[in-house]
């Protein structure tokens, strides 16, 4: 896990999307690379940050460390987990309606990199607990850059089918999100 290059790839998502967009598309890497290079240190990065947040303005409460595994990080972890797998599922699918070419390696590449911003502020929002109504808002700039993302992908494809399938993934994913969420908090 190389944290600089995770760093820098934060930092040019966030001040040139349209730049890194071009730059990622580009990029031919397997499903475990991602896993190793964005899942993993993400959900540590996520767990530790929820961890100190919670030690440090003891918004939680909670007095053991197995009580702050089964009731935060459990279910965070579950929702970002299974988020990913359901997005890439449906965004597959959508892409395969239609007939625009598709790989579940490379479908699952463009949700991982997509959700970097909200990511990240889930990392500052577990810090400080404060920062969590910022969610909504880098959530809704990880759908732009997941735009950006499907346009640099499928640059060839005409502009007016891109971005109807563009908006129908963006929608589905955000009611499949939501949905997603109330389970969790249903289930544990």
């Amino acid at each position: 896990m190389n944290y600089k290059l995770l760093l820098n790839l934060i930092k040019n998502l966030v001040i040139q999307p349209k730049t890194e967009a071009v730059r990622l598309t580009s990029e031919t890497k397997g499903f475990w690379q991602v896993v190793k290079e964005i899942v993993i240190p993400f959900t540590i990065a996520i767990v530790l940050a929820q961890f100190v947040g919670n030690v440090a303005f003891g918004h939680y409460y909670f007095s053991q460390l197995p009580d702050f595994f089964a009731k935060l990080t459990l279910p965070l972890i579950l929702t970002l987990l299974v988020s990913a797998f359901l997005y890439t599922l449906l965004m597959n699918e959508i892409l395969q309606y239609y007939l625009l070419p598709h790989k579940m390696s490379r479908t699952f590449y463009l949700i991982c990199h997509a959700f970097i911003p909200v990511l990240t502020m889930e990392f500052f929002s577990g810090l400080v607990p404060q920062l969590r109504p910022l969610l909504v808002l880098f959530g809704a700039y990880s759908y732009y850059v997941l735009w950006l993302l499907l346009k640099s992908e499928y640059s060839a494809i005409d502009n007016k089918k891109l971005n109807r399938a563009a908006a129908i993934i963006i929608i589905s994913m955000n009611l499949l999100h939501w949905t997603i969420v109330a389970c969790t908090r249903i289930l544990l």
